[in-house]
């Protein structure tokens, strides 16, 4: 085999025998060995060969570019040559760079045959959906069984299931090769072929892995979640309704301590996590409703952060706990008051205010109470709201804000910054008010140009 460089265009030069069968991809169309064009030498050595282009890597336009050629038949594939115009191993490099092509493994085959790579031809007929040709390989004398497929370490049952092909998967979990595979993990995430299946949202796949043995609580090795934490993730509703059917463990928790109802929340999946309530019952609810995270994030404040005020109102009206903060001090309060936007997320705020939340707690890092944060986001709604139920104007943060003196400094509108003002001066904030580096209200105002404030805060 050998490899020359052209000014666009390199090629492998690849032996075969034309009395056997087979064909390759050139540009997506196949081309069959027995009527391809065959040249008369093979490099110095001669032979019959067959000269296939592929993209340079001095001149792909793109990283993720295809690559042109798939070799669909490696048994035609009858000597591998070791004299190259490029070292084999540099063509590797250039080969395994290409990650997002969905064919650098099989050309990683023809130049490293002897490791162990899987069949190019099986792996190529799974994606393409081909069950003859997936068929026509497990029959063939010339397949042994390899263990696992590229970087990742996919195997067959991991394409299969990733590609939705359900002739194929099913065939391939009646062929004895394959049938321990079903617990396999790939190596970037840890994922089994379930996990694959769950991804991808196919039921069908997921429920013939199921009945043939899949380990339905299998964690990933690095996030540690199970195929129903995947599932809620992506959003899959029928899914988890098939796992959930399925026996699969609501009370399960990732590597972060995220559990699936933590994960409807985060990601804003209101029908599943609906689905998960009813599926738990009142009793198995209470169990779980309250639960936080690795640093003590609920499902209440993961919803506010997320901004999603429908979740936030279902589980305020199912009550679960509002008084709640993490390791970090920050509580469904914080949350609701800076990650909420307009009428709707005011009415959370109501909602919480009523089910009497520590108004004046505070946050660790900065010390700063909720009323800080309306202020400093330049809020007048939401500093009403929570100098209406009663929020102290006098307590300071670290660096000694008030929360007047956090709207000057951090407000961005200038008649917005002064409503905010008025209120607080009018229920008996402080307007001369410093901070720890003896920076006044007057200074700050005079500093972005707000004429108004400044002459104000002169009297101070």
């Amino acid at each position: 085999m050998g490899f020359v460089r052209r000014a666009r265009i390199a090629s492998i030069i690849v032996p075969i025998s034309s009395s056997l069968g087979g064909y390759i991809r050139i540009n997506g169309q196949p081309v069959n060995f027995q009527t391809a064009d065959l040249k008369s030498r093979c490099g110095s050595r001669g032979g019959e060969c067959l000269r296939i282009p592929v993209h340079n890597r001095y001149v792909l336009p793109r990283a993720d570019t295809d690559w042109v050629v798939t070799i669909l038949d490696a048994s035609a594939i009858t000597s591998i040559k070791r004299s190259f115009e490029v070292k084999p191993t540099d063509y590797l490099v250039e080969a395994s760079s290409i990650k997002a092509s969905p064919y650098y493994t099989y050309i990683l085959y023809i130049f490293n045959k002897d490791k162990n790579m899987p069949h190019p031809a099986l792996i190529a007929a799974i994606r393409d959906g081909s069950l003859e040709q997936v068929q026509s390989i497990l029959s063939s004398k010339t397949y042994s069984y390899p263990v696992t497929a590229g970087k990742q370490k996919w195997t067959p049952l991991h394409f299969a299931a990733y590609s939705e092909n359900l002739s194929i998967l099913n065939l391939l979990l009646t062929s004895p090769p394959f049938t321990s595979d079903i617990t396999a993990t790939e190596i970037k995430d840890g994922f089994t072929p379930l996990h694959k299946a769950v991804e991808k949202g196919w039921i069908d796949g997921i429920k013939l892995l199921l009945e043939n043995g899949a380990d339905i609580e299998a964690k990933t090795e690095k996030s540690r979640s199970t195929p129903l934490i995947l599932a809620v993730k992506f959003g899959h509703l029928e899914t988890v309704r098939v796992l959930l059917e399925s026996k699969a463990k609501v009370k399960c928790y990732n590597s972060n301590g995220m559990s699936p109802v933590l994960t409807a929340a985060e990601k804003g999946h209101f029908e599943i996590l609906k689905l998960l309530w009813d599926w738990l019952g009142p009793k198995g609810v209470d169990e779980i409703k309250n639960d936080g995270n690795n640093v003590g994030r609920t499902a209440l404040f993961l919803a506010l952060k997320g901004g999603h005020a429908g979740i936030a109102k279902f589980l305020i009206e199912n009550k679960v706990d509002v008084r709640i903060s993490g390791d970090d001090g920050w509580g469904p309060i914080h949350a609701a008051v800076q990650y909420g936007n307009g009428e709707e997320g005011l009415e959370v705020l109501r909602l919480l205010l009523k089910e009497g939340p520590f108004l004046n707690s505070k946050i660790v890092e900065t010390g700063y109470t909720p009323l800080h944060l309306a202020a400093a986001k330049g809020d007048f709604s939401y500093v009403n709201e929570l100098v209406g139920a009663g929020a102290r104007l006098y307590m300071t943060s670290k660096m000694k804000h008030t929360p007047l003196y956090t709207a000057v400094r951090f407000g961005k509108e200038e008649e917005e910054v002064e409503k905010i003002v008025e209120l607080l001066v009018k229920e008996g904030a402080d307007l001369g008010v410093r901070d720890s580096f003896g920076m006044g209200i007057r200074s700050m105002a005079k500093q972005k140009g707000w004429k108004k404030l400044e002459t104000r805060a002169e009297l101070y």
